[in-house]
């Protein structure tokens, strides 16, 4: 069984990142396991995020809990994940990596009406 890490594209006006909990399992995260995120960790050390859990602003991914990507980070989180694809071999984590990265720019792009939300293992 792997440990799969969760990200959401979410509209702000329906759900705010401390909603994490109600979002756990929902049918349309893009799915990465650990252990591929694990081998690009140095990139995301990069990315402006918000912990929902503890309400602090930081960077990088919280690995065992919720993280979100807000509009004013979801440029650098687009680039870092394009990256990603570039360190990677594998089809389907490529892809996964280039979805979320098209979820980030939708972010950047929303004017704040949409944020990714990182679910840990």
């Amino acid at each position: 069984m792997s440990l799969d890490h969760e990200f959401l594209l979410v509209a702000a006006d329906e759900h705010t990142p401390t909603d994490y909990l109600r979002l756990i399992k929902h049918p349309s995260a893009i799915l990465i396991d650990d252990d591929v995120l694990g081998s690009v960790a140095d990139l995301l050390d990069s990315i402006p995020t918000l912990n929902p859990a503890t309400g602090q602003s930081g960077h990088g991914l919280n690995l065992c809990g919720p993280t979100a990507i807000m509009v004013d980070g979801a440029s650098i989180a687009e680039e870092v994940f394009r990256r990603c694809t570039d360190r990677l071999g594998l089809t389907s984590e490529r892809l996964a990596f280039d979805r979320l990265a098209d979820h980030c720019s939708k972010v950047a792009d929303s004017g704040g009406a949409h944020f990714v939300l990182h679910l840990g293992i």
